[in-house]
């Protein structure tokens, strides 16, 4: 403490700082420290007291040893700040006080990269080899926009209801009444499209959050829980009727970074790697690792299946994710058990292809083979996301105006491009699939052969679905996603996300996933939606006598009904009501944001699978247009026991887009001889 306060009495004096009529500059920094620590322990404290004997809160856990100890830390530097700030210390000088007092991490140096590598790292760094934490895991996102933070640096957009008064609708009130529950099927699309973009999302960001129970704690730093109205539709009418929902604030990142303003990490690696598959650090990817023949660790019971949190835990002594039965690179592989069923696919082709590749290369060893399957996975991964899942996601317009269409030939990579996941994107625009989830989802034995059905709410990490007959479970949900129908793109989102999201076995009412997207929203100081729109070159609206050309009349006025003015709608609830043009599945204001950041993930990755100018990791172009030739579809036959699957599976199979058994000629099998010779 002693050298930190010289070390600030230091900076002090240098910025010209002079309060000779008041304390000494030690005991301004000291006194401010010792406010904040005390804030922290009565927090602590109360909680303690008001939650003594409860369970953890969350069914969905979203954080580690690693973020709940940078957020204790944040909020502390957030506290002396604050403390500061009303002691009279100017901003810039107080940013640079409480700098000083952040933990190790956040101020450690990557060593050299090695630009002749040919792999990628587990963790995204030396991706860039000039700027090698771009895009790492564990580092802050990215904004388009600067925040709009109440007070400048920390306090929610719209207020907190306690130190500043709500001056934006309640998030709960805006899902009720906006984004209701009405079933329309989108004949074009099937269920795999909203399916493998939960996937996609699982590669590219999870945002830590603490573990509060913040209708008890709601005084504690993190805790901003949403208020339930008398006469909600929904959780007013329950024998015991909900009047809060907890939420707790993202984890702060630490503060303060360059940008002087609260912060949020990425826990995941932003780049379309395969982290979902492999891991986003080195622990979890050695969890999941079997270090032999250049294979991911199997099910002891069942080979076909990734290994058991119970299996890792006798192996490590460690419980690696703390919700549900499997383990895979990302935590919340057990979420759902379409979710599930995506991680083993992926999960299969790996070690398919590691026993293709060791075919040919029996010499190989077990390091060898890995990296050049995870190197053949990741390709293939990529390939099905930029030639198949965005072109119908975004529309061909889209893909060609930002440069997102692959071609047969070498791309560029663009060193001064930055991939980092941007706060748009990840908390609102990504989000768009919400709206295309189907709250019953059908299985299916094979084509017109129906096996059953489930409700999502009841499903939450519960993998019975997959698992049941043995595994089969596996292929019934697969010929479903490929069956059945996805919502269409609209305001309305299915009940089992509103009133019933994470349900838990013993209750008749879970949470509300939109009311948590624009919470999430606020929390993170994203600006409003009129605001990405200019950004996305669209008209901007300031009344509410003239509405966009995207939005219906029905939902402006259901807007004007909850805003004050056009300025404060929030860009989820802006952007998902939006009505798609041309052959796009969601309004312009959102594709544009989408097209931004998949634009970033292709141009700012290295070892991106077309980028001829990448470095030794880079294919030759008759590599590259062999894995073009390769579909989703060929790698779900390969990989299950399914009999066939459409040309596009994100399409139904009608017209061009026709049903091809797995036993066609047509089928694109991957030669890994074309990779290691």
């Amino acid at each position: 403490m002693r050298n930190f306060i010289l070390v600030t009495g230091a900076l002090l004096l240098s910025a010209g700082f002079s309060n000779s009529a008041g304390p000494s500059l030690e005991e301004i920094v000291e006194n401010a420290i010792h406010e904040a620590e005390d804030t922290m322990e009565k927090h602590r404290l109360a909680t303690l007291l008001r939650t003594q004997g409860d369970p953890p809160s969350h069914t969905y856990v979203k954080f580690n040893e690693l973020t709940e100890f940078l957020g204790e830390q944040s909020n502390l530097n957030l506290e002396t700040y604050a403390n500061l700030l009303r002691q009279g210390v100017d901003p810039a000088l107080a940013l640079n006080i409480v700098r000083n007092q952040r933990p190790d991490f956040c101020t450690a140096k990557l060593q050299d990269c090695n630009p002749l590598y040919k792999y990628r790292m587990v963790n995204g760094t030396c991706n860039n080899l000039d700027n090698p934490m771009w895009g790492a895991s564990y580092t802050a996102m990215t904004r388009l926009l600067a925040p709009v933070y109440t007070d400048g640096y920390n306090a929610q957009r719209g207020g907190d209801g306690v130190q500043v008064p709500f001056s934006l609708p309640n998030a709960r009130l805006i899902s009720s009444t906006i984004h209701t529950d009405l079933i329309q099927p989108d004949p074009r699309i099937t269920n795999m499209l909203p399916q493998f973009g939960q996937f996609v999302d699982h590669d590219l960001s999870l945002v830590p959050e603490g573990d509060k129970r913040c209708c008890k704690e709601v005084s504690h730093l993190d805790c901003w829980p949403i208020p339930i109205y008398a006469n909600d539709s929904f959780f007013s009418n329950l024998e015991e009727p909900e009047r809060c929902m907890d939420f707790t604030r993202s984890t702060a990142f630490c503060f303060p970074t360059d940008t002087g303003v609260r912060e949020q990490l990425n826990s995941l690696t932003s780049y379309l790697d395969g982290s979902n598959i492999y891991g986003s650090e080195e622990t979890r990817h050695g969890f999941l690792r079997a270090y032999v023949n250049g294979k991911l660790r199997s099910n002891s019971d069942n080979p076909n299946f990734p290994p058991t949190n119970s299996e890792i835990e006798d192996e490590f002594g460690e419980r690696p994710i703390p919700m549900g039965t499997f383990v895979a690179g990302d935590d919340r592989v057990n979420e759902m058990p379409g979710l599930l069923t995506m991680h083993i696919l992926w999960f299969r082709e790996h070690n398919r292809i590691a026993d293709e590749i060791l075919a040919q290369m029996p010499h190989w060893d077990d390091e060898k083979v890995f990296q050049e399957a995870r190197r053949l996975v990741i390709a293939e991964w990529q390939n099905v996301v930029y030639g198949e899942y965005l072109p119908v996601l975004l529309g061909a317009d889209t893909m060609n105006r930002f440069g997102l269409t692959l071609t047969d030939s070498w791309s560029r990579y663009e060193a001064n491009v930055d991939a980092t996941i941007f706060h748009a994107f990840a908390d609102a625009a990504y989000r768009f699939g919400h709206t295309f989830i189907n709250g019953i989802i059908q299985t299916f034995r094979g084509l017109g052969d129906g096996h059953g059905s489930y409700r999502i709410r009841h499903n939450f990490f519960v993998d019975t679905q997959v698992v049941q007959d043995g595994g089969k479970g596996y292929n019934y949900i697969l010929n479903g996603l490929l069956i059945q129908n996805a919502q269409t793109g609209d305001p309305f989102v299915t009940e089992d996300l509103t009133n019933h999201l994470l349900q838990e076995p013993s209750h008749a009412f879970g949470s509300d996933l939109i009311a948590r997207n624009l919470q999430r929203g606020r929390d993170h100081g994203l600006p409003a939606y009129m605001e990405f729109r200019k950004i996305c070159g669209l008209d901007t609206i300031d009344t509410w006598t003239v509405k966009p050309d995207q939005i219906s009349e029905e939902t402006w006025a259901k807007f004007e009904s909850l805003f004050e003015n056009p300025d404060q709608i929030d860009l989820f609830t802006g952007g998902i009501v939006e009505i798609p043009e041309g052959d796009a599945l969601t309004g312009p204001t959102f594709n544009c944001l989408k097209a931004m950041q998949f634009k970033l993930l292709k141009d700012g990755d290295r070892f991106f699978f077309t980028h001829g100018n990448g470095g030794p990791g880079a294919f030759w172009e008759y590599q590259i247009q062999h894995l073009r030739k390769r579909t989703f579809g060929d790698i779900i036959c390969e990989n299950s026991g399914i009999a066939q699957t459409q040309q596009n599976v994100f399409l139904t199979g009608i017209g061009p887009n026709m049903w091809v058994s797995c036993n066609s000629s047509e089928r694109a099998r991957l030669d890994v001889t074309l990779f290691i010779n």
